[in-house]
């Protein structure tokens, strides 16, 4: 299961494993949530004072290396340092148990379109096993006249090279090596 949520939503990293662990038996999902909250902000956004005034400071030191002149420090500068902001997450209480809603309906809409595109594919399958097992009853049909048709074969040609005689030895062997080319029966009876 691999999961991706918004910062916010971390510290559920494990519930939403548990919920989607808990329907879905095999398989690999990735679940990814996306939030946005219409009523109200759950992200507070505090500066970082103490780390601003350091960097003011290094900065005036900086300017006071450059011969002692002041000049004008700007907010644009510190807006320029990521570090300067802190954000804090805060989940509302209610907010689990309506998380737990949607991936409840999401994940029975999943399992029910899984459902559907099993049965498809049964549809699907159904006609091709079915052609496949005449094919195989055929196969074996054949299979076993096969042989005693080569077998004939094989002593009018000796018996027209050789004449009656040495022919059953001959005749056996090239029979026994030709059954076993033609010998199907492990093959289809794995299949069926």
């Amino acid at each position: 299961i691999k999961t991706s949520l918004p910062s916010l939503f971390y510290p559920m990293d494990s519930q939403v494993r548990k919920w989607v662990r808990k329907s879905l038996q095999r398989g690999a999902v990735s679940v990814v949530v996306k939030a946005q909250f219409e009523k109200e902000s759950h992200v507070k956004v505090k500066p970082n004072l103490s780390y601003a005034r350091e960097l003011i400071q290094a900065w005036k030191e900086i300017a006071d290396l450059e011969g002692g002149e002041q000049k004008t420090f700007s907010l644009e500068l510190l807006s320029r340092d990521p570090q300067i902001f802190v954000t804090e997450d805060s989940i509302p209480e209610s907010c689990e148990d309506d998380l737990k809603q949607v991936f409840s309906k999401a994940l029975e809409n999943l399992l029910e379109g899984k459902c559907q595109e099993g049965q498809e594919l049964v549809e699907q399958l159904l006609p091709i096993v079915s052609n496949l097992e005449g094919v195989c009853k055929e196969i074996e049909t054949q299979q076993k006249q096969c042989v005693p048709d080569y077998k004939k074969k094989m002593e009018a040609q000796l018996e027209e090279l050789l004449g009656k005689a040495s022919q059953d030895e001959r005749l056996l062997r090239e029979v026994i090596i030709f059954s076993d080319k033609v010998y199907t029966t492990e093959e289809t009876t794995r299949f069926v």
